[in-house]
């Protein structure tokens, strides 16, 4: 499992299993599980997102 490198507020960009981008602002943060929720830009959906997807962030 990766760092928890994640803040809340912070924007992210990552990509899931499926090799699908998520870009978004953090929500909630759980480093004790390496993840953290984000709400999706544009849709506005809350997405669960492991540390080890992460691809980039702003």
């Amino acid at each position: 499992m990766a760092e928890m490198i994640w803040n809340e507020g912070e924007h992210v960009e990552a990509l899931d299993l499926a090799g699908t981008r998520i870009s978004g602002t953090v929500e909630q943060v759980a480093p004790e599980i390496g993840a953290a929720w984000i709400r999706e830009d544009g849709l506005g959906e809350r997405r669960l997102v492991i540390s080890d997807d992460v691809v980039a962030s702003d």
